[in-house]
């Protein structure tokens, strides 16, 4: 039983590593792909479009695309740009 139990887990534990590094290289490919330079804005989902701080960020995202500055920002559900 204690064997089966240990299995299990070990397995369980190799395939999320596994998977987790896989989702790491893929994103790492996808932003190597991008025009240099590129620029990274970190935010929060609970800003509000009308939210002055999310108007200068999306802002100052709208100036550095024109520059031709690639622009990442973050992967979750938030606002969107």
């Amino acid at each position: 039983m204690r064997i089966i139990s240990r299995t299990t887990f070990c397995c369980g534990t190799i395939f999320r590593l596994t998977r987790v590094f896989f989702q790491l290289m893929r994103g790492v490919a996808r932003i190597s792909r991008l025009p240099k330079p590129v620029m990274s804005i970190f935010g929060g989902a609970r800003l509000a479009k009308a939210d002055p701080y999310f108007q200068q960020a999306h802002e100052l995202a709208g100036r550095l695309a024109q520059a031709g500055i690639s622009v990442v920002t973050g992967g979750g559900p938030g606002a969107g740009w």
